[in-house]
């Protein structure tokens, strides 16, 4: 008898929870002859794509029963994962008070840095171009406020 490996458990949960999660897309509001896209497209056309990479998840664990694969990390890496998470929580906090722009800065700085980013010219286009940028994406062509 065969096991069934860890990414085809994965795989079948997110298919599962996918699953579910059109059921409850369901019970939002339909499109009108007008917006034939209503606020259930997008959350839709997610759960469809978590589908069908799961479903690829599940055969490439399945057509690659035999191999075996290592996974070799450093006690660095782990830190850097949980300074990650730590800068999330942190980042989640802080985000009502300081608002969009400045907290993702600093964000994105710390993280930047954490991973061991050091060109100054990247730093500064990614850490503070980003935010700025998507904020005014978000605030004039899209007219959605962000904190």
């Amino acid at each position: 008898m065969k096991s069934i490996g860890v990414n085809s458990i994965i795989g079948i949960i997110f298919i599962v929870f996918s699953l579910f999660w059109n059921t409850l897309i369901d019970k939002l509001p339909q499109g009108t002859k007008l917006a034939a896209y209503g606020p259930g497209f997008f959350p839709r056309l997610v759960a469809g794509g978590i589908i069908v990479v799961s479903v690829l998840l599940v055969i490439q664990d399945l057509v690659n029963k035999n191999k075996k694969i290592k996974f070799e990390y450093e006690k660095t890496d782990i830190l850097k994962v949980i300074g990650l998470i730590a800068v999330i929580i942190v980042y989640l906090l802080v985000m009502p008070t300081f608002g969009y722009v400045i907290s993702t800065i600093a964000a994105l700085g710390i993280t930047l840095w954490l991973f061991g980013l050091r060109d100054i010219k990247t730093f500064i286009l990614v850490s503070v171009l980003f935010p700025i940028l998507s904020n005014i994406l978000f605030q004039t062509v899209l007219k959605v406020g962000l904190p």
